[in-house]
């Protein structure tokens, strides 16, 4: 017999990211912007950029390169981990890098609505230590001000 209270308690997180994702291609398609709200079609791509950028970046163990999409005062939440301003975040990164080799980062999807988005990729890793692969499908929330990350928050789904 399958106790709901723990399907409820293990799948609360997954629903939570499925929300956020619907409401922001529902805000994206049916929502009219104003002018002064509205991104042009450069800036979106601009933003889609940033997304591939800050996946090679990863790929190629550029903490600078991942720190430099940041604002001063970012906030980054992953795996129960908030690293607070850009200079926590690159360390992160570098520590991140210390720890793990062979990042490969496949980008499944990207949805922006305003100054607002949500990327899917999957993810591959190498630990350098015990040389076993990692990988997890992961969302993430970001949020953008000046064309500068202020606020990235990922829900990783690791895999066997």
């Amino acid at each position: 017999m399958v106790n709901q209270r723990n399907l409820k308690q293990k799948y609360s997180g997954l629903l939570l990211v499925a929300g956020l994702l619907i409401a922001i291609a529902v805000n994206t398609v049916l929502v009219q912007p104003t002018t002064a709200d509205s991104l042009s079609m450069n800036t979106k791509e601009q933003i889609a950029e940033m997304v591939i950028r800050q996946a090679k970046a990863w790929e190629q163990q550029d903490a600078e390169a991942i720190a430099n999409d940041f604002a001063q005062d970012a906030i980054f939440i992953a795996a129960g981990f908030k690293f607070e301003g850009k200079q926590q975040i690159e360390q992160a990164a570098r520590d991140y890098f210390k720890q793990f080799e062979r990042t490969e980062v496949e980008i499944k999807r990207v949805i922006i609505s305003d100054r607002q988005g949500a990327v899917e990729w999957d993810w591959r890793d190498f630990n350098r230590q015990t040389g076993k692969e990692g990988y997890a499908e992961d969302a993430i929330i970001f949020e953008l001000e000046d064309g500068k990350i202020v606020y990235w928050r990922e829900y990783i789904e690791k895999k066997k």
